[in-house]
């Protein structure tokens, strides 16, 4: 394992900003960000002889060798370091879309003072795929054509060196993390990136005690490969994962015998995750959000890096003569998240445990006579409906990841609520349900009443 080394901050290029920094006004929420980028030989892991994915979480792995890479990552941190709260996120960020994407912001991410290395880990990062290469090189060649990461072997690797350098101190000597005082360390990753992380937790953490906790969102319960065999870049997603030897994709728990883990899924990946669930625990957590799906937003955040740095729309999760797709915001659990993430990291006070969405014998998830998913997280606009917002489209695979949202008819409505003021009224008594149980906090209650008040109702 060759030591890693960091050089930046990054500046020029042919368009002159990084690809995918964050669309926030920083100097309005009082942060800064750099890219940076870091090189080194990325240690590789594969099962020991005889090994493979157990479904307790317990990998048995090994070190087999190292490969050379560049890449890059985003420092994003508080201006004032005063402000700081000691608990830096280390993002595996998302290459589903073929591009390298961020996305996990939030307001309470910047109230709540906590820092982000957002990692571009993957090949498709750097390369995209060999069937549309969009990746950074090809985005801005004069900035990022330096960069290579041969194969998502190298993946685990490269995450861990990045933490291992804000670990040592390393990032802040050479100013990605001035004044930042790291304390603890997050690994955080979603969809795709939670998929590459489960393995990470599972198969090479034990090798690298870095992390005080790993956050897993809209997960499925599956790992990805330890080992792809030495395989390059791929030519679409449905290669992504897949490798060319041994491995069973099956569906595992997650370990927590090496910092505490927090899965936050909607109920687009209940029924997968089903078999993979584990009971609440002092370092263990799972939130499951009724009504929202894997692509439901939670932020405007990537659509305007996509016309920012693309300049176009972000591929639809609608689907053609369908539906329009879910649109139930998320933000707000996610807010609550960061609200408790820091008391679990530093002082053990956990979570709070919620109800899971419910599942029938065959794992489908229980509906109400709306088709709305009975159980897990309610927030209101599922607690006091006027559409149903359900994951379930009828379309297999990527094309029904937006779920779909069926709005009620006038009779519908008029006969669930007497009244505007009923709606209203049972509208603010899911909220202050939602903040008693602890996933939605008093800043976005405010913000949900006064939409509920501002909408267009069909009633008196």
């Amino acid at each position: 394992m060759a030591d890693a080394t960091v050089t930046g901050p990054v500046v020029g290029g042919s368009h002159g900003w990084a690809f995918a920094a964050s669309v926030q006004d920083l100097a309005e929420v009082g942060y800064v960000e750099d890219e940076w980028f870091v090189e080194g030989g990325a240690t590789t892991y594969d099962f020991a002889a005889g090994a493979d994915a157990t479904a307790d979480g317990y990998w048995d792995t090994t070190a087999v060798g190292s490969i050379p890479y560049r890449t890059r990552f985003l420092a994003l941190r508080p201006a004032d370091p005063a402000r700081g709260n000691g608990t830096l996120i280390v993002n595996w960020n998302n290459v589903s879309a073929g591009v390298d994407l961020v996305g996990m912001e939030s307001d309470e991410f910047f109230d709540g003072g906590y820092a982000m290395l957002a990692v571009t880990t993957q090949a498709v990062g750097v390369h995209g795929y060999t069937s549309a290469p969009q990746g950074l090189r090809a985005w801005d060649e004069e900035r990022y054509g330096s960069l290579s990461i041969p194969t998502d072997d190298a993946s685990y690797g490269i995450f861990a060196d990045v933490a291992r350098l804000a670990r040592s101190g390393a990032l802040h000597e050479a100013g990605a993390l001035t004044g930042f005082d790291t304390e603890r360390l997050v690994a955080m990753g979603g969809s795709q990136s939670a998929a590459r992380l489960h393995t990470f937790v599972n198969g090479v953490a034990a090798h690298e005690p870095l992390f005080g906790g790993f956050v897993l969102t809209v997960h499925f319960g599956r790992g990805t490969p330890v080992s792809m065999g030495g395989a390059g870049p791929v030519s679409s997603i449905l290669e992504l994962n897949q490798a060319p030897h041994t491995f069973r994709a099956h569906h595992t728990r997650l370990r927590t015998d090496l910092g505490v883990v927090w899965v936050v899924n909607s109920e687009t990946e209940a029924r997968d995750y089903g078999s993979a669930r584990q009971p609440d625990d002092d370092r263990f957590r799972l939130w499951e959000i009724a009504g929202a799906s894997h692509a439901s937003g939670s932020s405007d955040h990537i659509e305007r890096m996509f016309a920012r740095d693309i300049g176009g729309e972000r591929p639809s999760a609608a689907i053609p003569g369908g539906p329009p797709p879910n649109d139930l915001d998320r933000a707000p659990v996610m807010n609550a998240f960061y609200r408790h993430l820091r008391p679990w990291l530093f002082d053990g006070t956990a979570p709070p445990s919620l109800p899971r969405i419910e599942l029938d014998a065959s794992g489908a998830i229980r509906r109400d006579e709306h088709g709305i998913a009975l159980g897990g997280i309610r927030l209101p606009d599922v607690e006091v409906p006027l559409a149903t917002l359900t994951a379930e489209t009828g379309v297999e695979g990527l094309g029904g990841l937006g779920g779909a949202r069926h709005d009620f008819d006038e009779a519908t409505i008029r006969k669930l609520y007497s009244s505007r003021d009923d709606y209203v009224a049972r509208y603010d008594a899911a909220i202050d349900a939602g903040v008693r149980a602890g996933f939605v906090l008093e800043t976005d209650a405010r913000q949900l009443l006064a939409a509920a008040r501002a909408r267009d109702l069909p009633l008196d």
